[in-house]
């Protein structure tokens, strides 16, 4: 993808990360093909991302819906710039 459509699908899934927010049950599934480390560094990711180091947890894995579009989010805007946005 150019960086326009990268920049664009960032703001798309911004946008649904605020539609997903709003709902009350937040489940998400990591892909079944993923490994534990695979699933270990993308929260790992996340929380570096969102400011919150300290509480990762190898052993709680879990991450809400809204969590991934914004990581998503972010990660495709990066691609584009040179720094991750909050």
């Amino acid at each position: 993808m150019n960086n326009k459509c990268n920049l664009l699908a960032a703001q798309m899934l911004a946008d649904y990360c605020d539609k997903l927010s709003d709902n009350c049950c937040n489940d998400w599934e990591y892909p079944d093909d993923w490994t534990l480390e695979e699933k270990q560094k993308f929260k790992k990711d996340y929380h570096d991302w969102n400011g919150d180091p300290e509480v990762y947890d190898d052993d709680h894995l879990n991450l809400p819906d809204f969590a991934v579009a914004a990581l998503l989010s972010a990660q495709l805007e990066c691609t584009v710039t040179t720094k991750m946005p909050k």
